[in-house]
């Protein structure tokens, strides 16, 4: 797959959608352990703040873009911040796979059916 090969690549993503709220690339950036960038919106900036990046508070449109250009020439000075980013997504991807989250739902239905069973 030619864009995760670029990801890899890459030193950082930007995501700078503030309306998209089912996008896949983000999982798919930390997944290939690549630092994001993004706003703090979208359902995506809580998980990037927590490992994944840095999550811009999106204001004014031109605050906003002084902030994003603000944390990409500190991330473009301080590449050890990357590479930490870059290490704790690698150590995350798993829980982040689709695997683990099947577990995870398949591991809820068997404690709600255990409930509901003991009950009757």
């Amino acid at each position: 797959m030619r864009v995760l090969d670029l990801m890899r690549e890459s030193d950082l993503f930007f995501f700078t959608s503030i309306y998209e709220s089912t996008s896949t690339v983000v999982l798919e950036a930390i997944s290939s352990g690549l630092p994001v960038l993004s706003f703090n919106t979208c359902g995506f900036g809580p998980l990037v703040k927590e490992f994944a990046g840095v999550a811009v508070e999106l204001t004014t449109t031109k605050q906003s873009v002084n902030d994003f250009a603000k944390e990409i020439n500190y991330l473009s000075s301080h590449r050890e911040v990357l590479d930490k980013y870059s290490q704790a997504e690698l150590d995350r991807r798993i829980m982040l796979s689709w695997k683990s989250k099947a577990e995870d739902v398949v591991g809820i239905y068997k404690k709600i059916s255990t409930r509901t069973r003991s009950r009757y």
